[in-house]
């Protein structure tokens, strides 16, 4: 490699990465900007338990627990820890209403206890449900409402069963077909039943809600999410059919960027980031993010998640999002002003200078010269339904080792093993040929 010239110590440094490069950006995410934020993966082998993960909460303490095919994780930030269920099932689901944490598991409910050691131990809510109730299954929701005094308690939704705690006892409601989808909808708790619709649980009892569900072809619609929205009414996301506004009166399908990737990924999952924001999990793409408007983001194996799988969603109290996967775990630093790309981005040898010019990102390696074509967000797919990244791509006649950058009011100076050159964004010239 020829040494560098003196001179090249006056251009700005820049962090470098062999595979990659880090950079800083605007602290919102913002089409067009690109790249991935930071993923911190756990393997199985990391937390101990089975690979299989199905939601998340926060203590008041911060730590993590999460619904686990082999009980309840506990991450104090360092150190993960299992708690079990009494009978060892597979936990689905998980709430808290600031407090306590309560969870839904296999024929099983229940919440967690503090020991007088100060650690966390699962209580059995069971000997509380009437015996002919007992063989609930699968508690796949949770909904801690604090309405009325009617309404209020904790709800654990099974297939065909809502077990309402109100620290006393169990009341039971029995659904009249299998629950598809459970959905707390402000103070109220709302389910879909299969082939029914959307039902409303008032008094312990579901009524049918005057709410038409779209035509969707031979399948039903079935609605995986209803969240909050900015504006009057509720986003409503769906298992295969994209993205619905309900407007007090009628589901009304979105035209939205996301529809064509939450289609083919099959939703798993959603949560509201922020007011106006959301995120997706799906079972084939990874986690898809985006507002009412347009698509900002798409986390898969592509961007860093060690599985595309993502089963359930969870945002922490430091703006993190926690994906549960099908094989894992990994937490998104969602909405940090860093972003990341990698050499599936199309950088090829040891970076040396990032730079933006003329609202174009530059990166100056030992194999050149590349520029991002942020033409196409990485958030759409190709003809074979994968994700489609941005990628670098190299500048014509500078197809060597490039080590820093400099921008001028109309030009990017580069400085190469060649000597030095100057790009205007589609002409190249050398401005000298040798270094003294």
């Amino acid at each position: 490699m020829p040494p560098l010239p003196y001179f090249l110590s006056l251009l700005r440094l820049v962090l470098v990465g062999l595979f990659g490069v880090i950079f800083c950006l605007m602290p919102t995410v913002v089409a067009g900007q690109g790249g991935s934020f930071a993923v911190r993966n756990f393997s199985p082998a990391e937390y101990g338990a089975h690979p299989q993960n199905f939601a998340a909460v926060q203590d008041q303490r911060g730590f993590l627990y999460v619904a686990n095919a082999a009980g309840v994780l506990e991450y104090d930030g360092t150190q993960w820890r299992t708690i079990p269920t009494s009978n060892g099932s597979m936990v689905y689901s998980l709430d808290t209403d600031g407090e306590v944490i309560y969870v839904g598991a296999r024929d099983e409910i229940g919440h967690l206890q503090t020991l007088p050691t100060g650690a966390l131990d699962f209580r059995s809510l069971n000997a509380l449900v009437p015996e002919a109730d007992r063989d609930f299954r699968d508690v796949r929701h949770i909904f801690s409402i604090r309405g009325s005094d009617n309404e209020q308690g904790v709800y654990f939704v099974a297939r065909e069963r809502i077990l309402k705690w109100d620290s006393e006892k169990i009341d039971v409601t029995r659904a009249a077909a299998p629950i598809i989808g459970a959905y707390q909808v402000e103070d109220q708790l709302w389910v879909q039943l299969e082939g029914r619709g959307l039902f409303q649980l008032r008094n312990g009892q579901l009524q049918a809600l005057p709410i038409t569900l779209p035509d969707v072809g031979q399948s039903e619609l079935v609605i995986k999410a209803i969240l909050p929205t900015k504006e009057d009414g509720q986003l409503v996301v769906s298992l295969r059919n994209g993205l619905f506004q309900y407007n007090g009166k009628a589901l009304v399908a979105l035209d939205h960027p996301a529809n064509d990737l939450l289609r083919t990924g099959l939703v798993n999952d959603a949560i509201e980031l922020t007011a106006g924001n959301f995120a997706v999990a799906t079972a084939y793409l990874g986690m898809v993010s985006f507002d009412l408007k347009q698509l900002s983001y798409l986390g898969n194996q592509g961007s860093g998640l060690q599985d595309q799988n993502v089963v359930g969603l969870y945002r922490d109290n430091l703006t993190g999002v926690w994906a549960l996967l099908n094989e894992g775990i990994a937490r998104i630093q969602w909405g940090a002003s860093i972003r990341q790309f990698q050499e599936n981005n199309g950088i090829e040898g040891q970076v040396n200078d990032v730079l933006r010019f003329e609202n174009r990102l530059y990166t100056a390696t030992l194999r050149g010269l590349y520029v991002l074509n942020e033409a196409a967000l990485p958030t759409s797919l190709d003809k074979n339904d994968k994700p489609v990244l941005q990628r670098f791509e190299q500048v014509p006649g500078l197809d060597l080792a490039c080590y820093q950058l400099m921008a001028t009011e109309d030009a990017l100076i580069v400085a190469s093993a060649d000597g030095l050159f100057s790009w205007d964004g589609t002409q190249l010239r050398q401005l000298r040929s040798a270094f003294p």
